[in-house]
């Protein structure tokens, strides 16, 4: 078959438009202990095959027919048991290492009275102070993301060191709860626009109607 003839008959193929993104969606939820603004964490439990033990925020995956902002509530109610959660603003869109888009949301709930966390998913439910995390900056953790050559085909060996990868992310030690990678990112772009009074420019669209 000549160049041409591959030419026509890839011009005959239907023509489709790629797929929108769904992405994700996690909440920055904001609470209130012993008369103190809190932000709540997750740790994730160490069943998952993901990440297990890590500190991360309420979210997870946009489900069909949902808007982003739908998912960040839905997840909170799902992972935490928690109903009454308002909206607040949009924080930011940011690229997950796995290439995945997420939407990053602030919202607040008077309580955590309600709380009841799923154990499939989360292990343990911790709020920090947010006068804490403005008062201590995050520490630079460096790490080193290596190929795992035991899971890898023989063949492909001499190509993966080029894959070793090094990065930095902030990191928070909270009494014994590390907060690094993702979550940090998020929470230090968060913080920043705490301290530059952003939060109450930025965004203006109205969340009240989002269940």
């Amino acid at each position: 078959m000549t160049s041409s003839e591959w030419k026509n008959r890839l011009r005959a193929l239907p023509y489709a438009q790629p797929p929108q993104e769904r992405g994700a969606a996690v909440l920055l939820l904001l609470t209130e202990r012993e008369g103190s603004p809190c932000l709540v964490f997750e740790v994730r439990s160490k069943t998952l095959s993901r990440q297990p033990g890590e500190v991360c925020l309420p979210g997870g995956g946009v489900e069909a027919g949902e808007t982003p902002e739908q998912c960040a509530l839905r997840e909170t109610r799902e992972e935490l048991g928690l109903t009454g959660v308002e909206l607040l603003c949009h924080v930011e869109t940011r690229r997950h290492s796995n290439g995945q888009r997420v939407e990053v949301y602030a919202g607040a709930v008077e309580s955590l009275e309600g709380l009841n966390p799923q154990p499939e998913e989360v292990e343990q439910v911790f709020t920090v102070p947010i006068d804490w995390l403005l008062r201590h900056p995050p520490k630079t953790a460096r790490y080193v993301v290596e190929p795992d050559y035991q899971q890898t085909s023989p063949e492909l060996h001499p190509f993966l060191p080029g894959y070793r990868r090094e990065s930095v992310s902030p990191m928070w030690v909270y009494r014994d709860h590390v907060i690094w990678g993702f979550t940090a990112r998020v929470l230090e772009h968060f913080l920043g626009q705490l301290q530059q009074d952003a939060l109450e420019n930025n965004h203006r669209k109205d969340y009240s109607q989002c269940k």
